[in-house]
């Protein structure tokens, strides 16, 4: 007889599920009125039960799992949500329970004390006094924080935090330390409280996913205003995605707007206008969010489209309308702000009648400082716009006189761009040249603070016109080697940003601490500043000295906290990088760089005899710039390319008949300052191959650069599929002269900033590069797309090679596409095989990839980086 083994049931795994809806005391979930939210990932379907009765379920399929609503009746009990899988069921059970009602005595006199002090903790023992009393202190931490008494208020929410944590109120305790964080970060700039706050706020809460969005958006909160600007968008990002699991559209909304502000402070207006419009189309059930969903979409498509798009003046008129309905009595001041975004808009477009109305009906409304101070800028642009060269120069030599002695460097930029075009306009072109001189002043006095206040784009996307009018007038005025010097140091400055922006994201430990605090007293320098700088414009003018001069000492203040939390950051020296002098070019050698001006595009040419510079229509491709340098180009030996946008194309170009890359040898350069000479390390090599094991070529090319080096005397590490670690990477890279890298490389991220090599365990990211203690002096990169970079305006983004340059290589070899596996091997043993003759990479490579007589398909993929 044939038996069969009865199995049983598999026991139900047990399951943490995202939760909304209670109030966590102890191991308790005290529930009020509202249905219990759930999220389970990965689930299709649920029950529930309390004490063995089922329960109403309501469920609600998502992306990622599953929404979970159970109404719970009002009494103690175990609740248990079932989540039915035929391979191994899950469960998850909580204790619930009613909010307590305290003793309607305690309640009284604890409601009657508001404000009154802190409970004394020594005698709170009466767990209903205790739990009455956080809340209670909670309440007044909120009356105070909005009476302006921050410092009061923390006291508050200290003893709250400790009262709740007595009470094991968890999820009242978290909500006093988020609010302290809050206050902490954006009203006393006490970076270190707020974080030491946040530490007291568990990143995972079992019962309250309220406390988790709020953690994710207040440590988005912070990590913007310390200038991590990726890690703020990454933690804001968590939030929403939580808050819409939960279906906690209050706070999604909440998060969604934080993130597109950061959005459009980092210079993303295309998707920032998108994420706008779509808010603005669904509407958020909250009239005054509408208003500023309509006026920041109407603000961004502006920008996102240079003011081409047509429905800006709609939307900019349909906030207005919504704002003027619903939500005056919340800020009587936004009206004036819309209006003069608008006229700003008509102006850009030149619709001049338009911008007069807008800037006449703002003009009646009451109006902000700054919104006074654009409201001028514009105005100037109208007087300018139709002609009025005088009168444009009136408004804006006013407004830089003011903005300067304010500091406000943002506001005097403008006014001085606005001082030179009207001094061009009025034929004084040694005054305009001044002007733009002082204006691209007013933007290196910010290139330091670009991760912190704005983000790289916003600065450099915005801030280009200064150096686009300048250039054009220096070559008007016949001097092209003045004009290829403001050139240089336009782009010398997104570098020094990019580098610095970097290194704040990957601080850890002891020197993020450091960094907080040194920002942390520039803030709250730069707040104090902020405030006497908007009272300066309504000060009378004889008593303007008295508070320019103690303008004139916060700023001292603020640069020195600034300077000192710059110095903090290990191998970075953003001053002296960014007033550095320029490498000259060696004799013999052509630098090439093309650069756009308001009106056509200049392509600059430099040897070392003079500069040439040439005026085009349209942004120049390669076949333009070899047409027009061909006389230049037939005499150098050598070209160096200073990479505009990082366009890595002109070795391709058509030259003679042949490839110039083939006929002469070209590199790439970033024009980093001379560096001082290194103490060249042992020959010492580290070679990673195929860190993923899915490149049979790129292993057996590995094998092969190994064999050659080790026959040069070459000491060699070599590292390949499982064993090329992180680990690994930096370990070796700290004792090598030379990096060989075959494997996959990827571009992703805005402006290429998570590019990275694929390594066995991880990934190899730009940030990690920049943070390392040192790169090695030669870096040769097979994998794709490794040199790949995207221009936006006068400043290109950031890929892996580059970061290696910027990291201290003198020399990398990378790919700026796809490359086919095996399809590098010849490049490599050509390469690999040369380099022992005495010359540094850079010869060897020009020798033997460019001058090369073998034919390879993809010669042309792999460029040479230099700093």
């Amino acid at each position: 007889m044939a038996c069969t083994e009865r199995r049983a049931a598999p026991e139900p795994r047990p399951v943490t599920l995202a939760m909304r809806g209670c109030a966590q005391v102890s191991r308790l979930c005290e529930i009020d009125e509202a249905p219990l939210v759930f999220f389970a990932e990965d689930a299709t379907t649920a029950t529930a039960e309390l004490d063995g009765e089922a329960l109403t379920v309501r469920t609600t399929p998502l992306a990622s799992g599953l929404r979970i609503e159970v109404d719970v009746p009002a009494r103690r009990g175990t609740l248990t949500v079932h989540l039915p899988d035929a391979e191994a069921p899950r469960l998850m059970r909580v204790s619930v329970g009613p909010v307590p009602k305290p003793p309607e005595a305690i309640a009284t006199a604890v409601d009657g004390r508001a404000n009154a002090g802190p409970i004394g903790l020594a005698g709170a023992a009466n767990d209903d006094v205790t739990h009455a009393g956080a809340t209670q202190r909670f309440a007044d931490a909120r009356a105070l924080y909005k009476k302006g008494e921050a410092d009061e208020a923390m006291r508050a929410l200290a003893d709250s935090a400790a009262l709740a944590d007595r009470a094991q109120l968890r999820s009242q305790a978290a909500r006093s330390r988020l609010l302290a964080v809050w206050i902490a970060t954006k009203s006393l700039r006490d970076f270190d409280a707020a974080r030491a706050a946040l530490a007291g706020v568990p990143e995972r809460s079992p019962y309250d996913g309220e406390a988790d969005v709020l953690r994710a958006f207040h440590a988005a909160v912070l990590a913007s205003e310390v200038g991590d600007r990726r890690e703020g968008l990454e933690q804001i990002a968590v939030a929403r995605a939580l808050a819409e699991r939960l279906g906690d559209t209050a706070l999604a909304m909440k998060c969604e707007i934080r993130e597109l502000n950061t959005l459009v402070h980092v210079g993303r207006f295309e998707e920032a206008a998108a994420r706008w419009r779509a808010l603005a189309d669904a509407g958020t059930g909250d009239p005054c969010l509408d208003a500023l969903a309509m006026g920041n979409l109407a603000w961004t498509l502006m920008r996102a489209s240079n003011a081409k798009d047509d429905a800006s003046a709609q939307w900019f008129e349909r906030a207005l309308a919504k704002h003027t309905e619903s939500c005056s009595d919340r800020d009587p001041t936004h009206p004036a702000n819309l209006l003069t975004s608008a006229a700003l808009y008509h102006l850009e477009r030149g619709e001049l009648d338009a911008a007069d109305s807008a800037l006449t009906r703002s003009s009646a409304l009451p109006m902000l400082p700054e919104h006074a101070q654009w409201h001028r800028i514009v105005r100037g642009g109208v007087a300018l716009a139709r002609g009025d060269a005088k009168g444009a120069h009136g408004i804006y030599a006013r407004l830089a006189e003011l903005a300067d002695a304010a500091r406000l460097t943002e506001v005097a930029w403008h006014a001085w761009v606005g001082v030179g075009r009207s001094r061009e306009a009025a034929g004084d072109v040694e005054g305009a040249a001044r002007a733009y001189a002082e204006a691209e002043a007013r933007t290196a006095q910010e290139a330091v603070l670009v991760p912190i206040d704005a983000g790289r784009l916003h600065l450099y996307g915005d801030r280009d016109e200064s150096a686009r009018r300048w250039v054009a007038l220096e070559i008007a005025r016949g001097r092209p080697e003045a004009a290829l010097d403001v050139v240089r140091r336009a782009r010398r400055r997104a570098l020094v940003s990019i580098e610095l922006a970097r290194r704040i994201g990957h601080l850890d430990g002891d020197a993020r601490e450091r960094w907080e605090r040194d920002i942390a007293r520039y803030r709250r320098t730069r707040d104090a500043l902020e405030e006497k700088s908007a009272a300066l414009w309504l000060v009378p003018k004889d008593e303007r000295p008295k508070h320019a001069h103690a303008i004139a000492q916060d700023v001292t203040e603020a640069r020195r906290a600034l300077d000192q939390a710059i110095g903090d950051l290990a191998r970075f020296d953003a001053a002296s990088l960014a007033a550095a002098g320029f490498r000259d070019p060696a004799p013999g050698e052509l630098l090439v760089t093309w650069y756009p001006l308001v009106e056509g595009w200049a392509i600059f040419a430099r040897d070392a005899a003079r500069v040439r510079a040439v005026v085009v229509d349209a942004a120049p491709d390669a076949a333009t710039i070899v047409r027009e340098l061909t006389e230049a180009i037939a005499a150098a030996d050598r070209l160096t390319v200073l990479a505009p946008g990082g366009d890595y194309s002109l070795h391709r170009a058509d030259f003679s008949g042949a490839p110039l890359g083939k006929t002469k040898p070209v590199a790439y350069a970033l024009d980093l300052p001379p560096r001082e000479p290194a103490e060249k390390p042992a020959r010492a090599a580290l070679v990673l191959s195929d860190p993923r094991g899915d490149l049979k070529a790129a292993r057996e090319e590995g094998d092969a650069v190994v064999k050659i080096l080790d026959g040069q005397g070459w000491r060699v590490e070599h590292a390949a599929v499982d064993a090329a670690t992180r680990r690994r990477f930096f370990a070796g890279m700290n004792r090598a002269r030379l990096l060989h890298y075959a494997g996959h490389g990827t571009y992703e991220g805005h402006e290429g900033w998570d590019s990275s090599l694929l390594l066995a365990d991880g990934r190899l990211t730009v940030g990690d590069v920049l943070t390392a203690t040192t790169a090695p002096e030669a870096v040769v990169l097979l994998g794709c797309r490794t040199a790949r970079s995207d221009g936006v305006g006068a400043s290109a983004g950031l890929g892996i090679a580059q970061a290696f340059v910027l990291a201290g290589a003198e020399a990398v070899v990378a790919a700026t596409r796809e490359i086919a596996d095996g399809a590098t091997a010849d490049v490599s043993s050509r390469l690999f095989s040369a380099i022992d003759d005495g010359s540094d990479l850079a010869t060897t490579y020009q020798r033997t990839v460019y001058g090369s007589e073998e034919a390879n398909p993809e010669w042309d993929a792999f460029v040479l980086l230099t700093p």
